[in-house]
């Protein structure tokens, strides 16, 4: 026998009502002895402190004027000829720099070697051609957190 429907209503509507009572008192506000958790796992850790990071420029032909833009300045290049170097602070395992050299007008097509070694990581190296008499582009360096 199957039973009339209204009880069958009646006695799951009595099971539901006596699961929903724990539930309820679980999310009562102010019941909660555990602090808040932080918003980002990484929240807890201090930051870690920037590697000086030494960028070398290597240029084939000559420049007119070289230019280092970093961290929204323009670092200062040491050095003159075909080498120039920055150090450039690294930040959270990146480095983004925006190179700007021109040429005078009779040269050919050049390239520029561009150098990053953070202390105690690997160096990268990104070269960049130009065929007219002047170059600005970004280039973004980057490194896993050591172990």
């Amino acid at each position: 026998m199957r039973g009339f429907p209204l009880f069958n209503l009646l006695a799951v509507a009595v099971l539901l009502a006596l699961l929903a009572i724990p539930l309820l008192r679980i999310s009562a506000p102010g019941t909660h002895s555990l602090p808040p958790l932080p918003l980002s796992p990484g929240a807890l850790r201090p930051a870690a402190p920037a590697l000086p990071t030494t960028v070398l420029l290597r240029f084939v032909h000559l420049p007119r004027s070289a230019s280092l833009f970093a961290n929204g300045a323009e670092q200062p290049l040491q050095g003159e000829g075909l080498e120039r170097q920055a150090t450039l602070p690294l930040r959270e395992g990146a480095l983004e720099v925006e190179v700007n050299a021109t040429w005078p007008a009779d040269t050919g097509p050049t390239l520029i070697e561009i150098r990053a070694a953070p202390e105690g990581r690997p160096e990268q190296l990104q070269n960049l051609w130009s065929e007219a008499p002047e170059l600005s582009e970004w280039l973004r360096f980057t490194w896993k957190s050591p172990p």
